[in-house]
C-alpha cells in the first residue's frame, strides 16, 4: 500500500511541477515573441528540460519518465498560438525546416538573438527558431 501511495504522490507531484516549469517557459517565450516587432515565421525545435523535482522523482520512481509531459515542437506550437503568438509554423514540412534551422544554429549560420537557460532564439532570414533545452547542439 505504501509503495502505491508513494508512487502516485511522486507522479502527481512531478507532473504538476513539470507543468509549472513549462508554463514559465511558455509565458516567458510568449512575452518575448509577442513584444518583438519582428513578423517572422516561428519554428520550434527540441523539448523542454525536466523540472528539478521531476528529475529527483524519476531517480526514485523511473516509471515517471514514461508519463511525463514536457513541451516539444507540436505542443509548444499550439500553446504559443493560443497565447497570441503569430506565424507559428507546425506541420511535417515545418518540422523539416526546424531541423534545417537547428543545424544552421549549431553550425553558426543562424544568429542567436536571445537566450535563457531554458531556450534560445535564433534568426535566419525570415525565420525564427526557438531551440528548447539548455544543451543545444550536442
Amino acid at each position: 500500500m505504501f509503495v502505491a501511495v508513494s508512487t502516485t504522490y511522486a507522479t502527481a507531484s512531478s507532473l504538476y511541477q513539470q507543468q509549472r516549469y513549462d508554463s514559465y517557459i511558455l509565458f516567458s517565450l510568449s512575452q518575448y515573441l509577442v513584444s518583438s516587432s519582428e513578423n517572422k515565421n516561428v519554428f520550434i525545435f527540441g523539448a523542454t528540460e525536466n523540472a528539478l523535482s521531476s528529475k529527483t522523482a524519476m531517480k526514485a520512481f523511473p516509471v515517471i519518465h514514461y508519463v511525463k509531459n514536457n513541451y516539444y515542437d507540436m505542443t509548444l506550437s499550439q500553446a504559443l498560438t493560443n497565447n497570441g503568438v503569430k506565424n507559428v509554423q507546425f506541420s511535417s514540412k515545418a518540422r523539416t525546416i526546424s531541423v534545417d534551422l537547428a543545424n544552421k544554429a549549431c553550425s553558426g549560420e543562424a544568429n542567436k538573438i536571445f537566450s535563457t537557460p531554458q531556450y534560445s532564439i535564433y534568426s535566419n532570414g525570415d525565420d525564427l527558431l526557438v531551440y528548447l533545452g539548455n544543451n543545444n547542439c550536442m
